[in-house]
């Protein structure tokens, strides 16, 4: 099984590479820069996802992708995380006029994208490097704590790379401090509910709503009343998981301490 496993990893890899490659040369799959650019991203977030997947499997860390049933406590633990998703979307530059989806029959291909993109961040970070981390410092008193914070440290500095494909330096370093705070969001409601997927479900939302008008449409959306609501879904929230991971100790065997 782990011959398999490696064998598949190994061909994954490859095709990731094939994939990013062809991008990088500028290969039209369709004509329409849109279009291709949300089917190439989805190639190679699939892949990624798989791949992540299999490395999970062969760590034996097979017992995190169990869809677990979260009770209302855990669930109703999670409402400020739910918000900082939903607070992500363009409302009121939508309802304003001042923002618009000019390519709505992308809709679908564009959602799927995202949530391909938010399971292989999560399986990736959350379900394989967080959990590792966790096991590798379980013997010490704030090892959950650290291990959150080192995954997360990593989940932001990924998007660095963004410069490359030249992105505003500015805006990526924003992007990659948020990436960092949404990490320990999501380490501390794996945590909370030992639910991975509720994980990526959660961040796919928030990948929709952030990348709905700059990928599909055209105008200013981030307006006041967009920055007025994040700001507050995140202090909130921020406080909220703080709070929870400070005081959380390590369970060597269980990466959940709560799962009603």
């Amino acid at each position: 099984m782990k011959k398999t496993i490696i064998a598949l990893s190994v061909a994954l890899f490859a095709a990731l590479i094939a994939a990013t490659a062809t991008q990088a040369c500028g290969v039209a799959l369709t004509g329409d820069g849109t279009i291709d650019k949300l089917i190439y991203s989805l190639i190679q977030t699939t892949i990624a996802a798989a791949l992540s997947l299999l490395l999970i499997m062969l760590l034996t860390l097979g017992g995190q992708l169990r869809l677990r049933k979260c009770g209302a406590r855990a669930l109703l633990w999670c409402l400020p995380c739910f918000a900082v998703a939903l607070a992500n979307f363009p409302y009121s530059a939508l309802i304003s006029g001042a923002a618009t989806i000019d390519r709505a029959e992308l809709l679908p291909l564009f959602a799927l994208t995202c949530i391909a993109t938010g399971v292989f961040e999560e399986l990736a970070f959350r379900g394989l490097i967080f959990n590792l981390m966790e096991m590798r410092l379980s013997d010490r008193k704030c090892g959950t704590l650290i291990a959150a914070l080192g995954s997360s440290a990593l989940f932001g500095a990924m998007h660095i790379f963004n410069i490359l494909g030249g992105a505003d330096v500015g805006a990526t370093l924003l992007q990659t401090g948020y990436a960092f705070l949404l990490g320990m969001m999501f380490s501390a409601m794996l945590l909370k509910t030992g639910n991975v997927w509720l994980c990526a479900a959660t961040h796919a939302v928030f990948n929709i709503g952030g990348q709905l008008i700059p990928t599909l449409g055209t105008g200013a959306f981030q307006d006041t009343a967009f920055w007025v609501v994040t700001a507050v879904c995140g202090a909130i929230c921020a406080l909220h998981v703080g709070f929870y991971l400070v005081r959380h100790r390590t369970s060597p065997n269980c990466p959940t301490d709560e799962l009603s």
